[in-house]
């Protein structure tokens, strides 16, 4: 026999020391696979972070470029002095500006004129030039239509090359320049080598189309182009600025940004390093391709050796050493268990004490355990009770004790309990003993609450006893009511939501379908309405546009105040004009219905954001005149001591008290129907009530069917006086 012991000794060891390596080993593999996990997820997580970053720094830039525009349209002309002026702080504060450039559409015939001009303000040699096939500045040949040459240009130091350089005479660039005038849109034209750099950095031209008035058709917009407002920016700057100003700068991640617009010509923008990343660092190359401005960009992160050694530690090595130390130990154990002559008379006690063990962990667990355990004899009576059920039904134990259990059953389970007890000891057959069910518990204060029984039997010897274990279900219920809530609430949204979505694929496609029903009208000039069917058909078209600009706009301000994105601007104004405002601009949607618009309220003064406090006046002023068909809408204002108070009163057709708690929840609608009378997206309220909160202040609703309904809201004046006080202090 100790030589059959020893023939399988061997192997044991082996298969446990091969076992225990192995898994020391995949668990040191797994813990080097997490370390580069981390180090992938905190790449992506940078990499996100500088691509909003700079799509952020980029239209911050952009709209530069728009406020050059909105200046050439709010003028009749722009001076050579007066876009200097409008620039110099723009550029002294922007660091990727290299330069911010006015290049009007100059027809062939006027050429001499501009020339001329240029001149006569002081810039004796200026001339419309070109580059030549050897790279140098030569003028134009007259052989073209239109000609687009810079002709203000800021700062002048520094750029003098640039001005008078035709920007057309670059076939690509004049591609560039055709599709944003054709467009409208802003784009940005490939990475170029300026007339007037010297350090040969990676830059962009940003091309701004300017119109003199209506663009909404491709034929207006060329009739009324008038040049580009052009901006001359250097790609590593902006990018740089846009980790900064975002607090994201991190010197060690390297960076690589291309231009990936022409398929397989990349062409490199920026680097920081100077040194290709090696195989190790390269493996975690993290990408991101970025479009915007009609260019394709593409933004490679690559760690440098300072960023793994974050993330690096001697887990790895101590779990893989810890491991074979930890397998050698056992392996020994097992070696000298197996080997020893008196194994089986250590297992018996080992057994022994363990089956000590597990009658005072049973002990333990059961005067522990969150459920009640109460067992009970033949005849009913409560043999045990550990401290959960006292706790639960209200008792000590003693006074549980060799009473019968109907002491915890209410009626009807009181009386039915004999019953099913004596069944089960005749026929030994019961449907409630195995199984759960769910009954009423009976406290000794008496209440009842629900609980879940178990019941089974078992033997002591000769002694039949029965042991029930109760769960508490009174959490169980009142969280299934509070699902059962929120369910119904979650569908109520749900609801709304879906007809929500019903509401705006109505509202959407019938402006679309005026529009684009009415263009077939208007792209054959053969067969072209009378100018007041033309007028008619405008006057539709721009009310659909407008419905269509509501829609969106309620949507995108929705959007920006649940993301905490919507800044109010506060200042002193005069709440009678600012209503009195507002009126004239829905009087004529009020005549066309009948409806008085009275305006009582006093001069006030009011310290609110202008625009908004507008719309707020606006929504409710538009909601009245919607479900008001005759009659008046009255708007009254008074000051409290801390709010100024203001009612928006109707006389029209009412709203159920039942809706009112539902009126400023989003893409409600008191009337959602298919065929309702009214537009709207159902936001307008919910829109309202927050821009007021955002005031500090509050609006309630009260109607009645038939007689009208009164919006009331507070615009709290407190916050003001802080602010006077702070800047007076």
């Amino acid at each position: 026999m100790i030589i059959t012991d020893s023939f399988f000794i061997k192997p044991t060891v082996i298969i446990s020391f091969a076992l225990g390596i192995l898994l020391s080993y995949l668990a040191y593999q797994l813990t080097l696979k997490q370390e580069s996990r981390e180090i992938r997820q905190e790449l992506n997580n940078i990499k996100l972070l500088y691509q909003t970053a700079f799509i952020r720094e980029l239209e911050l830039n952009i709209e530069i470029l728009r406020d050059v525009r909105k200046f050439y349209q709010s003028s009749n002309r722009v001076t050579r002095e007066e876009f200097r002026q409008f620039t110099m702080e723009t550029i002294e504060k922007i660091p990727a500006i290299e330069a911010l450039e006015w290049a009007p559409r100059v027809a062939l015939s006027d050429l001499d004129s501009y020339i001329k001009q240029a001149r006569d303000e002081g810039l004796a040699g200026f001339t419309i030039t070109r580059r030549d096939p050897r790279g140098n500045m030569v003028p134009v040949e007259r052989n073209k239509a239109f000609y687009y040459p810079v002709f203000y240009v800021e700062p002048l130091k520094g750029n003098e090359k640039a001005l008078g350089f035709d920007l057309s005479s670059n076939p690509a660039r004049k591609k560039t320049i055709i599709a944003s005038m054709n467009s409208g849109e802003t784009l940005a034209t490939s990475p170029l080598q300026l007339v007037q750099d010297e350090d040969k950095s990676a830059a962009y031209l940003f091309l701004e189309p300017v119109y003199r008035g209506n663009r909404t058709f491709r034929q207006a917009r060329l009739e009324n182009f008038q040049g580009f407002a052009l901006g001359v920016f250097r790609i590593r700057p902006l990018f740089l600025a846009s980790l900064n100003s975002a607090g994201l700068y991190n010197n060690q991640v390297q960076v690589h940004m291309e231009d990936i617009s022409k398929a397989g010509a990349p062409v490199s923008l920026f680097k920081t390093y100077s040194q290709a990343p090696d195989r190790e660092m390269a493996h975690y190359r993290q990408t991101i391709v970025i479009k915007r401005l009609g260019r394709t960009w593409q933004l490679s992160l690559h760690p440098s050796r300072e960023f793994i050694r974050q993330f690096q530690s001697n887990l790895a090595q101590i779990v893989l050493f810890s491991g074979m130390a930890f397998t050698l130990l056992v392996v020994s154990f097992l070696y000298l268990l197996i080997g020893r002559e008196k194994a089986v008379s250590l297992l018996v006690r080992q057994r022994t004490r363990q089956l000590q063990l597990e009658q005072r962990r049973s002990q333990v667990i059961l005067d522990t355990t969150l459920n009640a355990i109460i067992t009970i004899n033949a005849s009913g009576l409560i043999q045990s009770c550990n401290p959960a059920g006292q706790k639960l039904f209200g008792y000590r134990e003693t006074e549980l004790l060799n009473n019968n259990i109907k002491m915890l059953m209410p009626p009807p389970y009181a009386e039915q309990h004999d019953n099913y007890l004596a069944n089960y000891l005749e026929s030994h057959n019961s449907k409630i003993i195995g199984t759960g069910r769910e009954v009423t518990g009976l406290k000794k204060d008496g209440s009842t609450f629900p609980m879940f029984l178990s019941v089974d039997k078992a033997s002591l010897g000769d002694t039949l006893i029965f042991v029930g274990v109760i769960v508490d279900l009174s959490e169980q219920k009142e969280n299934e009511r509070i699902l059962v809530d929120a369910k119904e609430k979650a569908e109520m949204h749900s609801r709304a939501k879906s007809e929500f979505l019903s509401m705006m694929s109505h509202e959407l496609r019938t402006p679309l379908t005026v529009i684009l029903g009415y263009l077939p009208l208007l792209s054959e000039k053969e067969k072209l309405p009378s100018p007041g069917i033309i007028a008619e058909i405008a006057g539709e078209m721009k009310d659909s546009g407008e419905h269509l600009l509501v829609l969106i706009n309620d949507i995108l301000d929705i959007s920006k105040i649940e993301a905490g994105k919507l800044e109010i601007r506060r200042q002193w104004q005069n709440s009678h004009y600012v209503v009195e405002e507002c009126l004239l601009s829905l009087e004529k949607s009020a005549q066309r219905k009948g409806i008085r618009l009275i305006n009582q309220v006093p001069d006030l003064r009011i310290f609110s954001d202008p625009t908004r406090i507008k719309q707020i006046f606006i929504n409710l002023l538009t909601n009245a005149i919607k479900f008001t068909d005759r009659g008046s809408i009255t708007v009254r204002g008074e000051q409290s001591e801390k709010n100024i108070i203001f009612e928006v009163q109707d006389t029209g057709c009412g709203i159920e008290n039942s809706v009112l708690p539902l009126l400023f929840d989003k893409f409600y609608q008191v009337d959602s129907s298919s065929t309702r009378k009214v537009r709207g997206t159902g936001l307008g309220l919910a829109i309202t009530k927050l821009l007021i909160e955002l005031h500090g202040g509050s609006i309630t609703v009260a109607s009645q069917l038939g007689v009208g309904t009164t919006f009331t809201f507070s615009i709290n004046n407190i916050l003001e006086a802080n602010h006077e006080l702070n800047s007076t202090g």
